[in-house]
């Protein structure tokens, strides 16, 4: 690791990103994340990161510091003092958080959750080293980093603010979802590192088959907002997933195309075992778009979800069991609170 971390501070010296002006980046790399966890998997990248890697330009000041944590504590402790650090220099201040989509929620949430404007001042880049890889613009590694080596500006992205009927408040940087897509993450997270093959894939074979011995589904009531505060839709039904994105083309789960459309908000009704078995195949690879029976999509900005009983949630794979005390709950797509190049 000591290796992959020295090849790549230098790989990113000699970038071209920004070229006339002076650049501060703080890298976190996770250790555990899917491709960093074995040799075998990070020395390709090790290698395409050497032969990649030029001389620093002349001129201008580059500086990049890598911290590898040894736990989720001393990580939020490490990034604390790595902004303040961007945020004291001039010139140009690159986030860059290396893992997979938990580890780069972690991190940005948690400075979200310390001041909500944390992030405005930073530019953010997710290195794509999990196993998943749904919420970066670009998931490969290798194409991610190809970036450095071209001048680019960063562009502004949306999250999902969530907000519960106790004050509480909580981010997803891709997705929001409920119902059976939250117990299929509760399966997958249970099953993960036990199980070979497509463990996303698997558990949502079996949550297919069981999800309705496992949770009785209520009526839920969802009031949703388009542009404005004005004429509301509102459902209200038992729904048997609930998919709020920060923006449409979403994938999850591992290039799961779950939105595949330009919308951004996916609400279906309830289905039979064979009902749920049929539409299976077509969730997996987007064939449900542009809507079918009971399956419906919608251009929301923010969703307030009342429900009857508790209920799991899911933020971006991260799972959340919400009690009858947090609903009425808000979700809210707030554009442009993070500047990304990746």
């Amino acid at each position: 690791m000591r290796e992959f971390s020295r090849s790549l501070e230098t790989f990113l010296k000699g970038t071209s990103l920004f070229p006339d002006e002076d650049l501060h980046m703080e890298v976190f790399l996770n250790p555990a994340s899917g491709i960093l966890s074995q040799e075998k998997r990070w020395r390709p990248f090790l290698d395409f990161i050497e032969s990649h890697s030029r001389e620093e330009s002349p001129g201008r000041t580059v500086d990049v510091r890598i911290t590898i944590p040894e736990n989720r504590e001393k990580n939020f402790s490490a990034l604390e003092e790595g902004v303040a650090r961007l945020k004291a220099q001039s010139g140009r201040a690159l986030l860059i958080t290396a893992g997979g989509d938990g580890f780069h929620r972690d991190c940005l949430t948690h400075l979200l959750q310390i001041e909500p404007r944390a992030l405005e001042s930073l530019i953010i880049f997710r290195f794509p080293l999990g196993t998943g890889n749904d919420t970066p613009l670009i998931t490969d590694p290798r194409e991610a980093l190809q970036l450095f080596l071209k001048p680019i500006e960063p562009v502004p992205d949306h999250l999902i603010q969530v907000t519960t009927a106790r004050g509480i408040t909580d981010y997803a940087l891709n997705v929001a979802s409920f119902g059976l897509d939250a117990f299929v993450c509760l399966l997958t997270e249970k099953w993960k590192g036990r199980l070979k093959g497509d463990i996303y894939k698997i558990m949502v074979d079996v949550s297919t088959l069981f999800y309705d011995f496992y949770h009785r589904t209520r009526v839920s009531r969802l009031t949703l907002y388009g542009e404005g505060e004005e004429n509301p839709l509102i459902i209200e039904k038992r729904i048997l997933m609930n998919v709020f994105g920060r923006r449409g083309h979403t994938d999850y789960g591992g290039g799961k195309k779950i939105l595949p459309g330009p919308e951004n908000h996916l609400v279906t009704g309830m289905f039979s075992i064979p009902g749920k078995i049929m539409l299976k195949g077509l969730f997996m690879k987007g064939g449900h778009w542009p809507g079918r029976r009971k399956v419906n999509f919608f251009f929301t900005e923010k969703m307030v979800l009342d429900y009857p009983a508790p209920l799991l949630m899911e933020l971006d794979g991260e799972l959340t069991r919400l009690g009858k005390e947090d609903f009425p709950l808000t979700l809210t797509r707030e554009a442009h609170r993070i500047s990304v190049i990746n």
